[in-house]
């Protein structure tokens, strides 16, 4: 009896040590996904529409490649899309696409430099070597910097 009650305890302990660990994982989820939505919602707001404008015709960029294929990314690129700006290609380490696009992703290392600059839409935190990282002489530019241009 003490050996299935010893047995008992110690698969309730190791549950919830697994179940602590799922805890902090769903947290770092969590904050993740409130980073991108904070980031779409701020691509949707006339305001920050502006400052993307502003921040490419500013500079005379016409030809947008945009990194990282993700849900802010597929809004961006149809954002660019109906202002006639060029989007030759994205660029992607893992492929993708964009939703209901025939434009073509690359991978970074085999990218070509016949565009004006890269927007970067990731995590500028998680990702603050990437621009060094991208295989091209290019400017690149994280979104979130635009937007808080």
């Amino acid at each position: 009896m003490i050996y299935i009650s010893v047995t008992i305890i110690i698969m309730l302990l190791f549950l919830l040590k697994k179940l602590k660990l799922d805890y902090y994982d769903v947290l770092k989820q969590r904050d993740k996904i409130l980073v991108k939505f904070e980031l779409l919602n701020h691509l949707y707001d006339h305001n920050f529409q502006g400052k993307i404008d502003q921040y490419l015709n500013a500079n005379e960029y016409h030809k947008v490649a945009i990194y990282g294929l993700n849900e802010i990314a597929n809004h961006l690129y149809w954002y660019l899309k109906d202002r006639n700006y060029e989007i030759p290609f994205c660029l992607d380490i893992g492929g993708g696409q964009i939703l209901n696009s025939d434009v073509s992703v690359i991978r970074p290392d085999s990218f070509i430099d016949d565009i004006d600059v890269i927007i970067i839409v990731l995590n500028k935190d998680d990702f603050l070597n990437l621009p060094a990282m991208i295989k091209s002489s290019v400017h690149k530019e994280f979104l979130e910097d635009i937007l808080a241009g």
